[in-house]
């Protein structure tokens, strides 16, 4: 069987919606531990970026963009000097909000992506399962990272809960590092995978083309 995605779509907004209320624009609000975590993830994150583009003038994609806190962390980065950025997430409301307080970057209300950049990341997106089978994650989880490969110049950066053993634990999917990295560096580009600095069971994974 294959993940629903108008039932998973209708999930998603819901559960976060849900959140929202209680915790705001924060955050647990988007499922966050607290924010050292959130930017622990951030930070390696953009490790992604490649040495020649540190001075700017690139094109960047946030896919599951939240509020844009992942934005406001890089806003002032040298990285963004001459940047484009674009933010995608299915739920209104955190679209409403990220357009408010950050109205020179580009936001959409999707979940699919519009347009080819050179950097896409994407940040805690891929791990909420609620109550799919581990397999039908799986696949959902390995299309899902081969449709956002396909909109990437360069470099696809993004974060996953790991076990040593994958299972699905109060919703959340635990990826196994190497059945990752077999499948990306297979299917995909040159691999890398990192355990998060800062966190216990997050790694991040670099696809490169």
């Amino acid at each position: 069987m294959k993940v629903n995605n108008s039932k998973l779509i209708d999930k998603t907004i819901t559960a976060y919606k849900e959140q929202n209320k209680k915790f705001g624009f924060s955050p647990k609000g988007v499922f966050w531990q607290n924010d050292n975590t959130q930017i622990a993830r951030f930070n390696s994150l953009i490790n992604g970026i490649l040495t020649p583009d540190l001075d700017g003038g690139i094109s960047i994609s946030d896919f599951g963009c939240g509020y844009g806190a992942f934005y406001s962390y890089i806003k002032n980065k040298k990285f963004m000097n001459n940047s484009s950025f674009i933010g995608y997430d299915i739920v209104d409301d955190f679209i409403f909000e990220a357009k408010k307080n950050y109205p020179n970057a580009e936001w959409k209300c999707s979940g699919k992506l519009a347009r080819e950049t050179d950097y896409l990341f994407i940040s805690g997106t891929l791990n909420m399962a609620f109550n799919f089978s581990i397999n039908e994650w799986q696949r959902y989880l390995e299309s899902q990272i081969e449709e956002c490969f396909i909109h990437v110049r360069k470099v696809l950066a993004f974060n996953l809960l790991f076990a040593k053993k994958r299972k699905i634990e109060k919703g959340l999917f635990y990826s196994e590092i190497d059945r990752v990295f077999d499948f990306c560096d297979k299917n995909l580009g040159n691999t890398v995978i990192i355990k998060t600095p800062g966190t216990e069971k997050d790694i991040t994974v670099f696809v490169t083309k």
